[in-house]
């Protein structure tokens, strides 16, 4: 055991050590520490901290392991703690005595460190499995309970594993008072009661009764169909349900507008169909409409478009006008005519084809039927026009005015052969001169040709 005594001055608080010899741990281990302690008097509380460290210095001792504070027993106390350490190496336990002035002194005693091995099993001394050796309880003590432990007696008691001399032995027979063949000896009922004398004793009966012992002719047959008061095939002449109750209600003609095919009993509530179409997106959607025998092919979708007749775009598919109809604006809609309108949509035969010509009255050439200009219009130009005899012929003149002037030197001669190399259109009178071949006419010459003219 170990005994400290605190300085006796009254006035210092304890901050004492005691320290352990070293122990190499194992960081894969768990450890238990265990010990005793008690303090000198009740009167003066003492309050002590356990600590494990690397070195047998308070500066080394790192890890808390307990706190004990007010510690007033003055017998030994069996104190314990489990822990591990974070690493394996060489360890030292410290116990710091913490109290305050004026305090006395703290026992310890019987200090065991080692493995810490838990030892499972019932820790119950009054069980019937007790292990004196078990450090943990595992919930297994097994008490003693006290009945019948033999399974064939009246009154075997399952729960019972100690058995008392209780067990009564088990007496067949019928055990109800109230019946014909009661034995009061019997402690086990075994089916055999029977209450009536008369009564069905045909087993295919489906009133049947096994306690009666003569047959009263009052059996009952079985007879199959629907036994459900609810059903609208409910026979009340069955006995025995056959499965075939028909209890879903609702319409069931296929014409009206609230057919339910599921439907197997008829309610009375089917409504006439109202035909139509019952698409609300569509231009014919009918909200009156509870039937569709078009099954939606006849609704009408919403086209837009022109909706009057007399318009040039009238559409016979539109289902909604949109305000696009365009009207006929009357004129002349042929771009060659003379009166073409480009703003004219609706051609009223008023076209004037085009008839060129000079359209200048005082022009020589005017022509009254021409209404396009075609800029070849003619104006007199007096002067003489005698171009072959005349020696003031005007070429440009196109109204002779008896000015000409004759001469026989002034008469226009020449080639008037077109086919001859020298033809002079604009001779009047041939002089002979018409030359034919050409080449060279000169008979010295070394190219001289006879052919020539």
């Amino acid at each position: 055991g170990a005994i400290y005594n605190y300085n006796t001055n009254g006035t210092t608080a304890a901050d004492d050590w005691l320290f352990s010899q070293c122990f190499v741990l194992d960081s894969a281990e768990n450890y238990y520490l265990s010990f005793l302690s008690r303090v000198a008097s009740a009167s003066f509380p003492e309050d002590m901290s356990v600590f494990i460290g690397s070195a047998q210095e308070s500066t080394f001792m790192s890890t808390q392991l307990m706190q004990l504070n007010n510690m007033t027993n003055v017998i030994y106390d069996s104190l314990g703690v489990l822990f591990t350490v974070p690493t394996s190496g060489i360890y030292y336990l410290g116990w710091h005595a913490e109290s305050s002035a004026n305090s006395w002194r703290i026992d310890l005693d019987n200090i065991n460190l080692g493995l810490f091995i838990q030892i499972s099993g019932c820790t119950d001394s009054i069980a019937l499995n007790y292990n004196p050796l078990a450090a943990l309880d595992d919930g297994s003590c097994i008490y003693p309970f006290y009945g019948c432990t033999d399974p064939t007696a009246v009154n075997y008691n399952p729960l019972a594993n100690i058995d008392d001399g209780s067990c009564i032995a088990m007496m067949y027979g019928c055990t109800d008072s109230a019946a014909i063949n009661y034995y009061p000896g019997a402690n086990v009922d075994d089916g055999s009661c029977m209450y009536n004398l008369f009564g069905c004793t045909d087993t295919l009966a489906i009133n049947y009764d096994s306690t009666v012992l003569i047959d009263d002719g009052s059996c009952i047959y079985p007879f199959y169909g629907c036994t459900d008061m609810t059903a609208c095939n409910y026979d009340s002449a069955a006995t025995i349900d056959d499965a075939s109750c028909l209890t879903a209600y609702g319409c069931t003609d296929s014409t009206a507008s609230n057919y339910d095919p599921t439907a197997t009993c008829d309610d009375g509530n089917c409504l006439a169909c109202v035909n139509g179409c019952m698409d609300p997106s569509m231009f014919n959607y009918d909200p009156l409409a509870t039937c569709d025998p078009t099954g939606g092919t006849g609704c009408i979708a919403f086209v837009y478009g022109c909706t009057d007749t007399t318009a040039l775009n009238y559409n016979p598919l539109a289902t909604v006008d949109d305000s696009s109809c365009v009207y006929c604006v009357d004129g002349c809609t042929d771009p060659t005519a003379l009166n073409y309108d480009p703003l004219a949509t609706c051609d009223d035969s008023s076209c004037i084809a085009m008839v060129f010509g000079c359209t200048d009255s005082t022009a020589i050439n005017y022509y009254a039927g021409a209404n396009v200009d075609d800029g070849n219009c003619s104006y007199v130009i007096d002067g003489c026009t005698d171009p072959c005899n005349s020696c003031n012929y005007n070429p440009l003149a196109n109204m002779d005015d008896g000015s000409c002037v004759y001469s026989t030197a002034c008469m226009a001669t020449g080639c008037i052969d077109p086919l001859a190399l020298n033809y002079d259109s604009t001779a009047c009178y041939d002089d002979s001169s018409c030359v034919y071949v050409a080449g060279c006419t000169d008979a010295t010459a070394c190219n001289y040709d006879p052919l020539a003219d």
